[in-house]
């Protein structure tokens, strides 16, 4: 069975394989958990929802107030001292997951080409499904010096990081880096991690590099998620990265030591987030993981279908990911230091939980505030309490991603308008819905892949520039770079509603 390289974690830890969506003590846990609150066997229903009210507020405090903090702080990522010179940078291994990317193959070989790395110390090698023709076609026709094929033979789950298990198994690199389909690097990425890695301890194995969005545009999609990824990249991960707590690595531009990474077994071709569990992994083995100061700029969702798809399967993977963490919880806590466990607990479990009571938080506040005189938990104090909890829980949420979306979007120069701030709370519903989308193919099809179609957006060209406009990374003005690194709220908010 190990002949197989996908099968490496399966076989050799299978405490931490997502192939089994529960042990058999989680089931026994959650199935008496749920028969006795399904009876009304533990606490009246109404002190039930109060206590889940609670719970679920101060969860949603919990990560406003570290989403806040975040915001607040600015810590730059990490950045090398000098420069490694060509004779002394070790042998570097891109791999590169492809499926159904013949769209994108041009520019994804043009960008990759660029790279500021001596042809003689890297290897590019594009990762394609065995009955994906078309994309081999497109690729094979672009294909460079120290570029190669691979085909991953056909196999279950067909999954991304199947894919980079077997790219990992031929891939001769000290250090090695994922790029997906629509990705621009920057040029001096890979000989930035590589000075980095020479200058840091053996302990950290990882560096995750920024995601932006390059194509940032009217429409209320592409704003919302290129806002999130800015406050997520630019502002809360390094945060946490100062701390030496875990961060949920990005699915790309994630840079590893290759022996940290065959110790810690690779990715798991069960897992739908792949990068946030073996972000895990490698903390719970001991190792750190910092963000490095380099930019590669993504291809945001044009639709809802395509947004929600890519998002069903990341609230899918975070499930996944918290249920394999929480097998042996003894464990865990050895594994990790009391900050770290908090860490997981808090971002993981939180946003989860958050999700999944958001929409009937905010039917709660809206009965109540339409003074419907059957509104059931009128007139009782529980009720009350619930109503308090709720909207307490709701404006936290909506703060938290406000201030972080404000302070990260003035880094990438995005200002926001008065319709990114209203949309917040829709951007929120439906998330909350590709979050039940998401329970739901946990139980039915834990380990289907749904696959992101890239190639459908008007991105700026290679040399960066669209309608005579420099590309997000070179456009912010001076101003704009002090708003970032000296964080002064009254200057973004007028920015915010002059728009």
């Amino acid at each position: 069975m190990e002949s197989d390289p996908a099968l490496r974690l399966k076989v050799r830890h299978p405490e931490f394989s997502a192939s089994i969506r529960l042990s058999p003590e989680q089931s026994w846990f959650y199935g008496v958990a749920a028969a006795f609150t399904a009876a009304g066997m533990t606490v009246p229903p109404e002190i039930l929802a109060l206590f889940t009210s609670v719970v679920t507020t101060g969860s949603s405090i919990a990560l406003a107030t570290a989403r806040t903090a975040s915001a607040l702080s600015a810590r730059p990522p990490l950045k090398p001292s000098s420069r490694l010179p060509d004779e002394l940078l070790p042998f570097y291994s891109v791999l590169v997951p492809l499926h159904r990317e013949e769209a994108v193959a041009g520019s994804l070989v043009d960008a990759l080409s660029r790279l500021d790395y001596p042809v003689a110390r890297r290897e590019i090698l594009f990762l394609l499904e065995e009955d994906d023709v078309k994309t081999r076609r497109a690729v094979q026709r672009q294909l460079g010096a120290g570029m190669r094929l691979i085909v991953v033979p056909d196999g279950i789950p067909r999954s991304k990081p199947r894919a980079l298990t077997h790219g990992l198994a031929q891939a001769r690199g000290e250090l090695v880096t994922i790029f997906d389909g629509e990705d621009r690097p920057g040029p001096e990425q890979l000989r930035m991690a590589a000075s980095a890695f020479a200058e840091l301890p053996a302990e950290v194995a990882a560096l995750q590099a920024q995601l932006a969005v390059d194509h940032v545009d009217n429409r209320f999609l592409v704003r919302q998620f290129a806002l999130e990824y800015a406050a997520l990249f630019d502002r809360f991960l390094p945060w946490l990265a100062a701390r030496g707590w875990p961060i949920p690595l990005g699915g790309t531009s994630n840079h590893f030591r290759r022996e940290a990474l065959e110790r810690v077994g690779g990715w798991d071709p069960f897992n739908m987030t792949e990068d946030a569990d073996l972000g895990i992994r490698l903390c719970r083995h001991g190792y750190r993981l910092e963000v490095l100061d380099s930019t590669t700029f993504e291809e945001a969702p044009l639709t809802w279908r395509v947004w929600h798809g890519q998002r069903t399967r990341w609230l899918k993977g975070w499930l996944q990911t918290l249920m394999v963490s929480f097998r042996d919880p003894p464990r865990l806590a050895g594994d990790l230091d009391q900050p770290g466990l908090i860490v997981i607990l808090v971002y993981f479990a939180s946003i989860i939980m958050t999700l999944a009571l958001h929409p009937i938080f905010v039917l709660i506040v809206g009965l109540h505030l339409s003074g419907l005189a059957a509104y059931p938990l009128r007139g009782s104090l529980a009720g009350d309490c619930i109503v308090a909890l709720a909207a307490g829980g709701l404006s936290m949420s909506y703060a938290g991603s406000l201030l972080g979306m404000i302070s990260g979007g003035a880094r990438r120069g995005i200002r926001l308008r008065p319709r990114d701030v209203m949309g917040i709370p829709v951007y929120w519903l439906l998330q909350s819905f590709a979050f039940y989308h998401a329970v739901f193919e946990f139980i039915r099809r834990p380990h289907h892949w749904q696959k992101t179609p890239h190639g459908l957006a008007k991105r700026p060209g290679m040399n960066g520039v669209k309608n005579g406009e420099p590309p997000l990374s070179e456009a912010m003005t001076a101003r704009t770079r002090r708003q970032a690194k000296h964080w002064m709220p009254r200057k973004i908010w007028r920015g915010v509603w002059s728009g």
